[in-house]
């Protein structure tokens, strides 16, 4: 259980993961008040449906091996680690490319030729 002291002052999460080549994956996240209790409760009851879900909304600095060792090393932490969930489940979507300046903002369309999905009415 979290203390009042680091709900309030934030606890550091670091989570472990590996990709679905078996390479690992960390991300390191202060997380503070309700926030780090849901995911103290994701951690305690293995909640891998969570993870999977708001994942990669709560994790984002993705980090070495060393970093999140060393950040481990450093002081108390809560290490979530689970061979349930593949780290491509949780990392950020790639990022698309817009044909034309400004199109993202007015509806318009994203390279097809690059295999990303085209928005707006279709011609």
């Amino acid at each position: 259980m979290l203390s009042s002291d680091e709900l309030s002052n934030g606890m550091t999460f670091i989570l472990k993961l590996l990709d679905g080549n078996g390479a690992r994956a960390q991300w390191v996240q202060s997380l503070r008040g309700p926030i780090a209790a849901r995911w103290y409760d994701v951690y305690r009851n293995s909640d891998w449906d969570v993870l999977r879900a708001h994942g990669r909304e709560v994790f984002c600095d993705r980090v070495t091996e060393i970093q999140a060792e060393r950040i481990r090393r450093s002081g108390r932490c809560i290490v979530i680690h689970t061979s349930e969930v593949k780290a491509e489940e949780i990392s950020a979507p790639a990022s698309v490319t817009p044909r034309q300046p400004d199109w993202e903002n007015e509806g318009g369309s994203f390279d097809p030729a690059a295999g990303e999905p085209t928005f707006g009415p279709r011609v």
